[in-house]
């Protein structure tokens, strides 16, 4: 998985270190790609997740706080949405945003599937 492109102050040196093998690791990013899950994590320093923190994450990111949104097409990861902020507990989406936000990686996956058939 590579980063691709990105919005935001310091998007570009990010896309750079958002670059992961998809071969197994017991992290949160290849959690959110093999299984198609959404994840949030809220504080990347609490002892119950730290473990599942990637180093290079670690090295690389001042953000304490991010989300994963991945895009799996036949239940293989084609792409992954990732967002942060830099201060942990500052991820704080309402329902209703997040139900539109799943929608418009739904709407990608669909658009992703029909090219493939192409």
């Amino acid at each position: 998985m590579s980063g691709r492109f990105g919005f935001g102050p310091d998007a570009d040196a990010l896309v750079e270190i958002l670059d992961f093998d998809l071969d197994f690791a017991p992290d949160v990013f290849h959690a959110a790609t093999e299984k198609g899950v959404d994840i949030l994590i809220e504080d990347v320093d609490d002892p119950a997740i730290t473990a599942r923190i990637p180093d290079w994450y670690r090295r690389n990111v001042r953000a304490k706080s991010f989300i994963l949104f991945p895009l799996n097409v036949r239940q293989q990861p084609v792409a992954l949405i990732y967002a942060d902020r830099e201060r942990a507990g500052e991820i704080n989406i309402p329902k209703k945003e997040l139900t539109l936000l799943r929608a418009l990686r739904n709407q990608a996956v669909l658009a992703l599937q029909m090219s493939k058939e192409r």
